[in-house]
């Protein structure tokens, strides 16, 4: 459902809902940091605290639904990848510029140093899209949160991302729309309906049959709720019929 909080949901983990007005008032975001040892609870941490900003974009990344908040639009694009490597890993530019490169290849997009030498207004949607995929991917993250990322791409670029989907080694966190793309990717299924989780336990498949039997739930308790209804408005009309004519509701 639009507007349900998916993408507040992945702020949350990140620990980027801005406070006030957002704020976590209960639960858990438990993270197991390189896929072993203990949980570390996400949601009890400071969010300026030097451990969370040690986390987000290190071990933790994610890419918007609008390229475009992610990118500065006074900075080449160079620069901006550059500034990965160098911020989370302490990499010379030297270094940080040939993994910029390589990971412009990796993501598919034709002529790097073209783009290397951009600014983001400067080239196309898709091509900001996987140049946003290309900046969360330098740090090598555990987690990878994607906010809406069929938005900007092609039919090439949905391609490309469903086979790098399958490739990556890491966690994954998709918030979409795109029941067909989520089909082809995904492992388990969680919907947000009427602002609460449903945890469907499985796959796509598992989510259709659910969902069916859940909508065959809705469909009756809908029906006992509309025949409550009726009965009530019946009720209120013999009260008014009661209290202008009470020798006629007393026959009837």
């Amino acid at each position: 459902e639009s507007g349900c909080g998916k993408s507040v949901a992945a702020l949350s983990i990140m620990q980027l809902v801005p406070c006030p007005p957002g704020r976590i008032v209960d639960g858990e975001i438990l993270f197991r940091r390189d896929g072993v040892g203990a949980s570390l609870d996400l949601a009890a941490l400071p969010a300026r605290g030097k451990q969370m900003q040690n986390i987000r974009g290190n071990e933790i990344a994610m890419i918007y639904q609008e390229p475009m908040a992610s990118l500065n639009p006074a900075m080449t694009v160079a620069q901006q990848l550059m500034e990965v490597p160098i911020l989370h890993l302490g990499a010379s530019e030297q270094t940080a510029r040939a993994s910029a490169e390589t990971i412009l290849s990796d993501v598919h997009i034709p002529d790097p140093e073209r783009i290397m030498a951009s600014y983001p207004h400067q080239i196309s949607g898709g091509q900001q899209q996987r140049v946003v995929i290309a900046m969360a991917l330098l740090a090598n993250p555990s987690l990878l949160l994607l906010d809406e990322p069929t938005n900007f791409l092609d039919l090439d670029g949905l391609s490309w991302l469903e086979g790098w989907l399958h490739r990556f080694r890491g966690a994954v966190i998709l918030v979409s729309h795109d029941r067909d793309f989520l089909d082809r990717v995904v492992t388990r299924v969680v919907e947000i309906e009427n602002y609460r989780l449903q945890d469907y336990q499985g796959g796509f498949v598992d989510y259709i049959q659910k969902k069916r039997v859940r909508t065959k739930q809705l469909e009756r308790q809908f029906r006992f709720e509309e025949e409550l209804l009726a009965f009530e408005a019946e009720a209120i009309q013999d009260r008014r019929d009661a209290a202008t004519d009470p020798s006629a509701s007393l026959n009837r």
